[in-house]
């Protein structure tokens, strides 16, 4: 009974199957054959990219470059070797912990994976740039001399590369993405529209000044007493610093805005002169005075002595935007970089409070202040004032001829030993435009040949000067 029951079974389907066959058919509708292999090979999507096209079509999701595994490891291969052929495209993976923003867009830059599956970055030497400046310094965030090294030893030995000097112009440099400053890997630096060029950003709005109230100004002359500084051919950076900061002081009072200084250098006092003495008789201006004997509690009573101004004007009624305060110093960086730079302190880097803590604070008026609490508002105010200004300053520059850092001369960090850094003299200042200005680079033989002349000197200070009275 079973088996009769089978056999009615398996013909009454089989009638189904050709009664629905012949429906099918007289709608004029044609089985689709099965693709070979080869035939899904050939229909895969292939997108070859080379640095200076685009693809054809781009697929409609969100994309990223992935290099094919090549038959050498990244460390062994040459630069040369790596050819359009070694990208596909493909939807990015979720839960990557190597996340690229899915709209990031950076001048130059190509993101792929390399033959581990690690993401890296791809980016064309042009004619007469060096790895270190325009690789090293432009990605990675890295600017002193030691970290610039030796990232760039590091991708020279990832690139398979064996001389720095020799590198052609189209090259492509890998950068993984562990070396990449981590704000391109979320793209929010925006492109850099030429190296004579201020950044292509958003502007920050800027602050509605009272003329009524004038300007205010806190000047800080970097270093002193025990703590010279940089110091190169003789040439040492707090001694420039100071003279900087009394021209500008001086440019300032010309003008009629109020300004206010943390350091007192007993034998110069408020001298300019083309010569500059090398003492070290400064004290920052506290009560009672502190000589500079030891740099990190001079640092932390100038911190103390900005906050304590700040409150006294703000009690006076002077308005919190007509403040400004400016730490003048000189940088030791690579020497292929030069250039003036200006850091603002970005709100991100701030910790709510300070507190300086040692029983040497008790002795100073300004330091019985305690802690010096930083609210969300305040700090993201600081930062918008602050790029705004470092960016009018960076512009004067400009007009009056003086060289500035050719990538991000205006910046909120840099990279110090993979952390990001930013002065403590900016980042625990409660004044709304904050900055600290890197004048030159002593390290740099342009800089330091240029530096030297009071001339130039002279023209430095009153292009500050003329940004700041333009806030007005």
């Amino acid at each position: 009974m079973k088996k009769t029951f089978h056999k009615i079974s398996s013909v009454l389907f089989s009638i189904i199957l050709l009664v629905f066959a012949a429906n099918e058919w007289a709608c004029g509708a044609k089985p689709m054959p099965r693709p070979t292999n080869t035939e899904r090979e050939s229909k895969r999507p292939l997108y070859p990219l080379s640095s200076d096209s685009e693809p054809r079509q781009k697929p409609a999701a969100e994309t990223e470059l992935v290099e094919r595994t090549p038959a050498t490891s990244p460390s062994s291969m040459n630069a040369s070797e790596i050819s359009s052929k070694d990208v596909v495209m493909r939807p990015p993976a979720s839960g990557d912990r190597q996340n690229i923003a899915p709209s990031l867009s950076y001048p130059d830059l190509t993101f792929q994976k390399n033959a581990a599956g690690e993401r890296e970055a791809v980016y064309r030497l042009k004619k007469g740039e060096a790895l270190y400046s325009a690789v090293v310094v432009r990605f990675t965030g890295r600017v002193e001399a030691d970290e610039v090294n030796a990232i760039a030893q590091k991708l020279l030995e990832y690139n398979g590369i064996g001389d720095a000097t020799k590198i052609a112009a189209g090259t492509p440099i890998r950068i993984p993405a562990r070396f990449l400053d981590e704000e391109i890997l979320k793209g929010k630096i925006p492109p850099v529209a030429s190296r004579s060029a201020s950044p292509i950003r958003p502007r920050p709005a800027r602050p509605r000044r009272q003329p009524q109230s004038g300007l205010h100004v806190i000047l800080d002359a970097g270093h002193g007493g025990s703590d010279p500084g940089t110091i190169m051919r003789g040439w040492v950076e707090d001694e420039i610093a100071y003279d900087l900061m009394l021209r500008i002081k001086r440019g300032l009072q010309d003008r009629g805005v109020k300004v206010y200084s943390t350091v007192r250098d007993k034998q110069t006092g408020d001298r300019i002169d083309g010569a500059l003495a090398n003492n070290r008789d400064e004290y920052v201006k506290v009560t009672p005075e502190y000589y500079m004997e030891d740099s990190r509690v001079a640092l932390n009573l100038r911190i103390y002595l900005i906050e304590d101004l700040y409150r006294w004007m703000r009690r006076r009624g002077i308005p919190a935007e007509n403040i400004y305060m400016i730490s003048i110093h000189l940088d030791h960086l690579h020497p292929a970089l030069g250039g003036a730079m200006a850091y603002y302190p970005g709100a991100a880097e701030r910790a709510s409070q300070f507190k300086a803590g040692g029983s040497i604070y008790r002795y100073y008026q300004e330091s019985r202040l305690g802690t010096i609490y930083f609210n969300r508002r305040e700090s993201e105010n600081a930062e918008a004032a602050g790029q705004a200004f470092a960016l009018d300053l960076i512009g004067s520059f400009r007009s009056a001829r003086i060289p500035v850092h050719d990538y991000q001369p205006v910046r909120s960090y840099v990279y110090r030993r993979d952390h990001k850094w930013t002065p403590g003299i900016i980042r625990y200042s409660r004044v709304p435009v904050s900055i600290l200005l890197e004048a030159a680079n002593l390290s740099n033989r342009n800089d330091l040949g240029r530096i030297r002349s009071a001339s130039f000197r002279q023209s430095l200070a009153e292009a500050v000067v003329r940004a700041i009275v333009a806030q007005e």
